[in-house]
């Protein structure tokens, strides 16, 4: 079926994409949903689509959809963006629900105007959404990642990595992640009224496929805002963490689709600058 209707065919698409199995998206933006009605900035090249979410400036996720895994991909210009509420877009791709039985395909266009238009069909029944558009002010924020010298780069067993965090005293607000040359090589810490807790890693861990540290590096940062990225363990094979000199710390999960094609969901904290553990 055809999404256009016939007053809208004189209407240039300038991207549209389909996807036999729109759980592949629903089931990876989900990691994007910080617990908040937040909108998302979406980036269309020819390599893929981009989505990205931000929180008080101190966190940004984002996912890359590869062009590949999508049956059409189409795109008119070289760079298309809008801006969308991610928490009703998850609605939509959730029309049919979320169990394994349920594979609706879905179908997005962009006209380039108010909305962005999506079908989702499952077996003979078909739902059709214009989802509004809104105002994108600025683009996302540009941590400029690259720019700044990065200090140490670990690649570990996303499930290792979740069980050190797990560890954790989630009670208390900060948490101090250290990493090294040098032992203790990697440290995961919570201090706070009611005692401390430590977890450790030798750089000969099974847990890191990868150790590559520059000097020692101890940073604070918060559980809250960590949560999102923690929460994306539960769906990753392999986690690559990056530090730079401002003590910027960059997750990149690698997740695996139900059609064995890879995403990268990646997220940027800003370290919580010479505070002390506190109870809130």
């Amino acid at each position: 079926r055809n999404l256009m209707t016939s007053q809208e065919e004189n209407i240039e698409v300038v991207f549209f994409c389909k996807i036999e199995n729109a759980r592949i998206l629903s089931s990876v933006l989900n990691l994007l949903q910080l617990g908040k009605k937040e909108n998302a900035f979406v980036s269309v090249t020819r390599k893929g689509i981009r989505f990205t979410v931000e929180d008080s400036k101190c966190l940004q996720g984002s996912v890359h959809f590869p062009e590949k895994i999508f049956q059409e991909f189409n795109t008119k210009e070289d760079q298309v963006q809008f801006k969308i509420p991610l928490h009703i877009m998850m609605e939509c791709l959730n029309i049919f629900g979320t169990s394994s039985q349920s594979l609706p395909s879905l179908q997005i266009y962009y006209t380039g105007l108010d909305s962005v238009c999506l079908m989702l069909q499952e077996d003979d029944v078909v739902t059709d959404v214009g989802l509004k558009t809104i105002e994108m002010l600025q683009p996302p924020q540009s941590f400029n990642f690259q720019r700044t010298s990065i200090i140490n780069t670990v690649i570990m067993m996303s499930d290792s990595l979740k069980e050190a965090f797990d560890e954790l005293d989630w009670s208390l607000p900060i948490v101090t992640i250290l990493l090294s040359p040098d032992h203790p090589y990697f440290r995961l810490s919570t201090n706070g009224p009611s005692g401390s807790c430590q977890v450790e890693l030798p750089k000969s861990s099974e847990a890191f496929e990868t150790f590559n540290c520059t000097q020692t590096q101890s940073n604070n940062y918060r559980l809250k805002t960590l949560q999102p990225c923690i929460k994306a363990l539960n769906h990753a094979h392999k986690t690559q963490l990056r530090m730079n000199q401002n003590g910027l710390l960059n997750f990149s999960h690698m997740i695996k689709t139900e059609d064995g094609q890879t995403c990268f969901v990646e997220f940027f904290i800003v370290c919580v600058e010479d505070e002390e553990p506190q109870t809130d």
